[in-house]
């Protein structure tokens, strides 16, 4: 309606108020469409005075080419379209007004794939794209659009020549951390789906298993991020930078447990120790990157890297949080980073060989040994008078063995991880590498890795923990041991095995039952918490068989009691139970995060408060357990040799001091050889050569029996050659 106005200076123009019949159409062409989805034909239609009456006018379309098929063929004001037919087609569709004036127009129409979580139902020009759920990984929405959970990968894959839309959970999507959603929304061109599931962490390809063009694996921090490859000539230098970083640390770590004669196999280091690889690994507070705890405060992001470098030593990982990332080959590939962890794991062992074998050498006069070692002849001097050589090479054999454990099993799990890529029905169409989607789970690529994984889960990570179960049977021993060879076989293996069964009860005691086989448990349950970290996709899941472990560990240890001493089974109870609460506080928070709520403040301070305590509690019982032993030392040597320490306010020469030393030394040695002997019911403590290595019939004697009993075995042994 055209309103007039008043005067004939305030008229308004009419002209916008007057339209034609159509005159002619523009049409954007070639035209992009989906079939079955309703969209715009983007086609314009003006009149005589060149105004658009597309809203006015009806439109008769129908397709010159079998291939399309439209549902209606009249179409007016709304300039929306609805074609059938298949997928990568074109064909020429025709538009044309009705009467009173006759236009028409010719474009062509190319029917684009289905959109992301969309799959074809039809034939021929009667195709169309449904959605489908995928067994529950793909969300429909209303909008001709789909949703797919955060933990998935959607993308093609090539079988036989033949692109499929396939889906498989990937471990990049376990550090989409920044997506608060539980579902992430797919865009309607699949080639930009790669963008939105991988590009975000440098990655594409199958699983996002591949770094970016001009991007590669940060080998030196050990993760599995991808970084940019800026300087290439700094890749020559990297490689002398990922040895430092990796060997030195664990080099010195080698050498102070050796020195020191550490034993982290028994009692409350045992118990620590697991605690701490547990919550670097599978109880990780961060939930191994899904959980964005640094968006509560950065605080917490610090605290969460100081506690896992702490920890990280007990998994032979050393400041992984503060090195810098250095790129070291544009071709790396995710199964070489992974398995240059098992040179970082395999290193203790062949160091504690090196040392057994070099101190073999020495003792046996081999010339080159000796002039090898002679500008360390003080240092091994000292070594021998102060420890048992043989205590310190066994101790530092299963201390190592403890801390490769969780690298050679964590690693080989990965790398044996299968990945099942499934169609809309729910059929396995491929089977890939977890780390790595486009390699084929056991081509010619993957099998070197397999092997390698399987022979290392056969030969270290189960034989020991089934060795340490089954041993304490009668049966088993009796039929294995025969002839004297085994016998002394089994000797030496009975001293191995005691530096981890040692605190457990034997059955010697009436009422009492052989739980020796409890040190394979612990074993069991590194491998099976680690299994179920790796292996379950589905974090629920893996949250809710953490748990149940943890329940079962709980009761096991509480009805069992198999410590001699009660106070290392109730250590035990309580570490098993602050790691099923941690685990519950976790996935408390991952919930809180899928479900687009932010963390409170108050449940992050209490996990970290619940990691960090047992840290505490060891470093305090190591300082109390080292004054405790150095007093009872200095107050037995005083009461029985009251004139060593009554110098009367002047000092002794040195010669008169190593006298008095070796005086007290020769009547320590005869009180033994006259019927004092240690009671070695296997308590020994983290720093045997430091805090006590044997535990003595009384108290009273306890750090006194230590102390002569080490210097009794060393003058004993100073001569006689290690074997």
């Amino acid at each position: 309606q055209w309103d007039y106005g008043g005067e004939e200076e305030e008229r308004n123009d009419c002209s916008n108020f007057i339209s034609t019949y159509a005159s002619r159409f523009e049409a954007h062409s070639p035209l992009s469409l989906t079939p079955g989805k309703k969209e715009k034909m983007n086609l314009l239609v003006y009149d005589e005075k060149g105004a658009n009456v597309m809203d006015q006018t009806v439109i008769n379309i129908w397709p010159l080419n079998t291939t399309l098929a439209a549902v209606n063929t009249s179409y007016v004001a709304d300039d929306m379209i609805l074609l059938y037919g298949e997928p990568n087609t074109s064909a020429i569709m025709t538009a044309q007004t009705l009467d009173p004036r006759v236009i028409s127009t010719e474009m062509e129409v190319r029917l684009v794939d289905c959109p992301p979580g969309f799959v074809t139902s039809g034939v021929g020009n009667q195709t169309t794209c449904v959605c489908e759920k995928y067994q529950g990984a793909v969300r429909c929405e209303n909008n001709f659009s789909a949703s797919i959970q955060r933990e998935y990968w959607m993308g093609p894959y090539d079988l036989n020549g033949t692109t499929v839309m396939l889906v498989g959970v990937s471990f990049v999507a376990r550090n989409r951390a920044l997506q608060r959603m539980p579902y992430i929304n797919m865009p309607s061109d699949r080639k930009q789906l790669d963008e939105l599931l991988c590009s975000h962490a440098g990655r594409t390809g199958v699983l996002c298993g591949q770094c970016l063009q001009n991007m590669s694996l940060d080998f030196v921090r050990g993760t599995l991020d991808c970084i940019e490859c800026t300087d290439r000539a700094t890749a020559y230098y990297s490689w002398i930078l990922l040895i430092l970083m990796k060997f030195v640390p664990l080099t010195l770590l080698c050498i102070v447990i050796v020195m020191l004669n550490i034993s982290l196999t028994k009692g409350p280091a045992n118990s620590f120790v697991f605690f701490a690889q547990m919550a670097s690994t599978s109880f990780d507070i961060d939930g191994n990157g899904s959980i964005p705890i640094s968006s509560v405060s950065e605080v917490v992001g610090v605290l969460r890297k100081g506690i896992n470098t702490v920890y990280g030593i007990f998994i032979l990982n050393f400041c992984q949080y503060f090195f810098p990332s250095v790129c070291l080959s544009t071709d790396s590939s995710t199964l070489g980073l992974l398995s240059i962890d098992y040179t970082v794991a395999l290193f203790p062992l062949v160091f504690a060989l090196m040392v057994h074998v070099l101190y073999w050498l020495h003792d046996r006069g081999n010339r080159a040994v000796v002039l090898f070692c002679g500008p360390l002849r003080y240092l091994f001097a000292r070594f021998r008078r102060k420890w048992n050589v043989e205590r310190s090479i066994l101790d530092a054999y299963t201390t190592f063995i403890a801390l490769s454990y969780i690298k050679f099993t964590n690693v080989s799990l990965n790398i044996v991880h299968p990945e099942f890529l499934q169609d809309e029905n729910g059929t396995v169409r491929a089977t890939v590498v977890y780390y790595n989607g486009s390699m084929r789970y056991f081509d010619y690529n993957h099998a070197p890795f397999f092997l390698i994984a399987v022979l290392t889960l056969s030969v270290f990570a189960l034989i020991l923990p089934l060795l340490l179960l089954f041993y304490p049977l009668k049966v088993l021993r009796a039929v294995s041991c025969h002839s004297k060879t085994c016998m002394s076989c089994e000797g030496k293996c009975r001293l191995f095995l005691l530096k981890f069964q040692g605190h457990f009860k034997d059955g010697s005691v009436r009422g009492t039952h052989d739980c020796r086989f409890f040190a394979g448990l612990y074993f069991v349950f590194r491998f099976v918490f680690l299994l179920v970290d790796a292996v379950v996709d589905m974090p629920f899941t893996r949250y809710l068989t953490l748990q149940v472990v943890c329940v079962v560990a709980v009761l096991l240890f509480a009805t069992a009691r198999p410590y001699k001493r009660d106070r290392y089974n109730n250590l035990d109870v309580a570490m098993f139970s602050t790691l099923a609460v941690i685990n519950m506080l976790n996935w408390y928070n991952y919930s809180q995060v899928i479900s687009g709520n932010d963390l409170h403040a108050v449940t992050l301070v209490f996990l970290i408060i619940l990691v960090v305590s047992p840290l505490v509690l060891m470093v305090g019982y190591i300082c109390y357990h080292l004054l405790l032993t150095k007093r009872k030392v200095r107050e037995y040597l005083r009461a029985r040799f009251p004139s060593c320490f009554n110098n009367a306010g002047r000092k002794s020469s040195t010669w008169r001091r190593r006298k008095r030393d070796s005086q007290s030394l020769a009547v320590m040695r005869d009180n033994f050889d006259n019927g004092d002997e240690i009671d070695d019911d296997g308590d020994e403590d983290l720093i045997s050569g430091a805090s006590g290595s044997t535990t003595a019939r009384t108290d009273e004697d306890e750090g006194y029996l230590f102390y002569a009993a080490n210097k009794r075995d060393m003058e004993a042994n100073r001569y006689r050659p290690l074997t």
